[in-house]
C-alpha cells in the first residue's frame, strides 16, 4: 500500500444498479465519499475539524471505468494519499473485484473556513504524517 492508505469493502445494492445491470456511476464516486470519510477519520478526525469549524472540500473528481461491476460483486476500494501540499490533498482510489482492477479514480480538496468557503493551509498534523509517511517511502513525492 502507498503512504496513508486504507481499504475498504463494499456490495452493490439493488438500488445501485442501472438499466445495464452495471453499477451506476453515481456509486463510485458515494464509496469515494465514504471512503475519504473513512480516510479523514483514520488521519484527521473530521468531527474535530468541524468542531474548528474546518471542512475538506473535494475540488474535483476524475474516474475511468473499466470492467463493469455487478450485483453480487464484491468491492474492494483503496484509497491513498497520493501528495499532501501546503494547500492541496489529492487522493488516488482504485476499485477492485476479485483481484482485478474495475475502476480507478482521483480527488482533488482543499481545506476551507465551513463559515466563509475561504482556503486553508493543510493542517500541520495531516502534512507531518504525509512527510513521516513519505520518509519510509521515498518513492512517494512530495507536495510543495
Amino acid at each position: 500500500m502507498n503512504a496513508l492508505s486504507l481499504k475498504q469493502q463494499f456490495q452493490p445494492k439493488t438500488y445501485d444498479i442501472d438499466a445495464a445491470n452495471h453499477l451506476n456511476n453515481i456509486v463510485y464516486v458515494r464509496w469515494m465519499e465514504e471512503c475519504r470519510r473513512f480516510w479523514l477519520d483514520q488521519y484527521l478526525p473530521l468531527k474535530g475539524l468541524m468542531a474548528e469549524g474546518k471542512f475538506l472540500a473535494v475540488k474535483q473528481t476524475d474516474i475511468e471505468y473499466i470492467i463493469p461491476v455487478h450485483l453480487f460483486d464484491e468491492v474492494e476500494v483503496q484509497i491513498s494519499a497520493k501528495s499532501i501540499s501546503k494547500t492541496l490533498v489529492q487522493l488516488d482510489y482504485t476499485f477492485h473485484v476479485d483481484g482485478k482492477m474495475v475502476a480507478c479514480g482521483r480527488q482533488e480538496g482543499v481545506f476551507i473556513l465551513m463559515e466563509t468557503g475561504q482556503a486553508l493551509r493543510v493542517p500541520a498534523t495531516l502534512r507531518e504524517q504525509w512527510e513521516d509517511a513519505i520518509n519510509c517511502n521515498p518513492e512517494i513525492k512530495i507536495g510543495s
